[in-house]
């Protein structure tokens, strides 16, 4: 009994990513996927390349070095810090990290309300650019390229 407990455990630790973090930023927990037109689909795991944890785990184990995306290296690299890079673009979407995660001002601070929702990825450039959907096709796999 005390085995599957434990095995539950670790399931459910692996399922959630680090959930810690997901509060160090505004919306961290409501961020839309944009590999998917659901506007109730999010990603969950906002500073790496991949939505969902099992997905990151399977990607990990095969290419250790390439899982984190720009803005997981922007965070940090700055000390986990979001007033330091809260009006950078980390995805050179033209939109700062702030404007994606609804705090523009760049004036939120851990465990108050965003001025607003999320509206893009501060990780994944949006935009339909020959860059941005090169970039975005190495990441949402359905995504192709003109």
């Amino acid at each position: 009994m005390l085995k599957i407990a434990v095995l539950v455990c670790v399931c459910v630790g692996l399922m959630h990513g680090y959930p810690g973090f997901l509060k160090e930023i505004p919306n961290g927990e409501a961020v839309p996927n944009p590999c998917t037109e659901d506007p109730e689909d999010k990603w969950n795991l906002v500073g790496h390349m991949y939505a969902s944890r099992i997905e990151f785990m399977r990607a990990r184990r095969q290419n250790p070095d390439r899982y984190v995306n720009v803005f997981g290296e922007m965070f940090f690299s700055n000390g986990q810090n979001w007033t330091a890079i809260c009006d950078l673009d980390a995805d050179n979407d033209g939109k700062t990290n702030g404007v994606e995660l609804g705090d523009p001002e760049c004036v939120w601070e851990r465990g108050t309300i965003p001025a607003g929702p999320a509206t893009g990825h501060p990780g994944i450039c949006e935009i339909e650019t020959q860059e941005c959907l090169s970039k975005a096709s190495d990441i949402c796999p359905t995504t192709t390229t003109p």
